[in-house]
């Protein structure tokens, strides 16, 4: 027996979306962009926009070191409506912040907004 429809789950997401999706991302891709010489650049596009909101969660701040300096990161979750296509390699810009992708978490059985932990990266 099913609790909720993806009927009902849609409409969930439809009011999640206007209450609580705020701000707006750029989810940019990694793409091949042909450099007039024969060759390629590898540039990041829009691949589209969507409603979002940035949010806290408990990782606490890490400092890998990277090229023998220490980089600050900072982890947060970007909420998004059910379904959106969101994958590990992508950025996500909002509002001027651009975060990389760690990855979309598995949408539960009852997903009404997608759950992807992102890195904003810092360098002191």
């Amino acid at each position: 027996m099913t609790i909720l429809t993806d009927s009902d789950l849609q409409d969930l997401s439809d009011m999640a979306t206007d209450l609580a999706l705020t701000d707006t991302a750029s989810i940019l891709r990694e793409s091949d962009v042909d450099d007039g010489q024969g060759g390629s650049t590898r540039t990041w596009i829009t691949a589209f926009t969507s409603p979002c909101v940035v949010v806290d969660i408990l990782f606490k701040p890490i400092e890998p070191l990277i090229a023998e300096q220490v980089e600050g990161e900072v982890r947060k979750m970007i909420l998004f409506p059910r379904q959106t296509d969101v994958h590990g390699p992508d950025r996500v810009v909002v509002k001027g912040t651009t975060y990389r992708v760690v990855e979309p978490l598995d949408p539960t059985t009852y997903e009404v907004l997608r759950r992807v932990v992102v890195v904003r990266v810092t360098i002191p």
